[in-house]
């Protein structure tokens, strides 16, 4: 099988060196995750990585790929005048996902360089052990399609994935509700605090057949931003046999942080 890793974490700049120094105590669960993560991934010996990004050139009715030579982070709104990294593109993945999805799924194809940091924090992170020869990299955004939609995208691109004789790591990027606290950048709901305890659950029992089936007021009350990168993720892993890590959960700012691996049996 080619699929070696699979992931979800958050894309908070607060963790990467550079920006997130005084919160290392705050988020110490996490970056313990992450550390675990980074080193399943270098274990697992990917010649490329897929990111599923809850940001970047989201359309409301088509899924996008990222089809450039190379992509390169920087964070620079958030104050990091430092962080500049690059990657590789797998040209040739992304156009093979192109040619096999396009008659069943909608496929937006853009060529952008800089990537925002729902793709970029994840592989500033767990491609740290990496050093200078990172695996090549292939970003998948989201649409604004129902649940079901982006499960069966997930379902689609599985066989693309399991047969090539590349070795595929998967990253889901997102994070769960926004509204947790009164502090919460997006304000409070009740909702968000069910909304990430169902996700977590349904991880946590491995059920992520389940996700496509939460409400929809539920997700849309909660204010997340990373919820149909994981059921996009879902969906590449239905019927392969696997069990679900959740690393770690924590909200110190009001946004749920949730770090789990999908340990692939």
């Amino acid at each position: 099988m080619a699929l070696v890793f699979a992931s979800f974490t958050p894309h908070t700049p607060l963790i990467t060196p550079n920006i997130g120094k005084e919160h290392q105590t705050v988020l110490q669960k996490t970056e313990a995750a992450f550390k675990y993560l980074q080193n399943e991934i270098y274990a697992s010996k990917p010649d490329t990585v897929m990111i599923i990004s809850a940001h970047g050139d989201l359309l409301s009715e088509a899924f996008t790929l990222n089809l450039t030579p190379t992509f390169v982070v920087k964070l620079k709104e958030f104050g990091d005048l430092i962080t500049e990294k690059k990657f590789k593109s797998d040209i040739g993945f992304t156009h093979h996902l192109k040619e096999s999805l396009e008659t069943t799924v909608p496929i937006n194809m853009t060529s952008t360089q800089d990537v925002d940091h729902g793709v970029g924090v994840p592989l500033i992170k767990l491609l740290e052990p990496f050093g200078n020869n990172p695996p090549k990299i292939v970003p998948v955004m989201y649409s604004m399609l129902n649940f079901d939609e982006h499960y069966s995208f997930g379902v689609h691109m599985q066989q693309d994935i399991i047969n090539t004789t590349k070795r595929i790591a998967i990253i889901a990027s997102g994070e769960l509700s926004h509204r947790l606290t009164k502090k919460s950048p997006s304000g409070y709901s009740p909702r968000g605090i069910e909304f990430d305890q169902q996700v977590k659950n349904i991880l946590e029992t491995n059920k992520t057949n389940l996700l496509p089936k939460l409400d929809t007021s539920l997700v849309e009350e909660a204010g997340e931003c990373g919820f149909r990168s994981l059921l996009i993720l879902a969906g590449i892993l239905n019927s392969i046999n696997f069990k679900t890590e959740v690393l770690s959960y924590e909200a110190p700012f009001g946004i749920g942080y949730l770090v789990a691996n999908f340990k692939l049996l």
